[in-house]
């Protein structure tokens, strides 16, 4: 099996009906981090790790999902009741995850 072929594909649409094929990059949980990332680094995956921190923090998000879609990464966010946004605060529908976990 290929890289590709073990990257969770997700279906999102947005409110509007318009929808996207995407996929999973990663996930973190409330609680899963104590903090942002402190280093001399900085490197993409710190930024990252940050920015998911930043909504946990921010938000009443319960989870947050690193997507791709073609060429761009984007965040979605969950609250505890399932519901899944975009960083505008626009609900997404987002099918394929709860499989994608496995």
């Amino acid at each position: 099996m290929t890289a590709e072929a073990r990257i969770p594909r997700l279906t999102l649409r947005a409110g509007d009906g318009r929808s996207i094929e995407a996929a999973l990059i990663r996930e973190w949980a409330a609680g899963e981090m104590d903090g942002p990332v402190m280093s001399s680094s900085s490197g993409p995956k710190d930024y990252l790790k940050n920015a998911a921190w930043m909504l946990l923090d921010r938000t009443s998000a319960a989870r947050v999902a690193l997507i791709k879609s073609t060429a761009a990464l984007f965040f979605l966010w969950q609250r505890s009741d399932g519901e899944w946004f975009d960083v505008g605060g626009n609900p997404v529908a987002v099918r394929g995850l709860e499989a994608a976990r496995g």
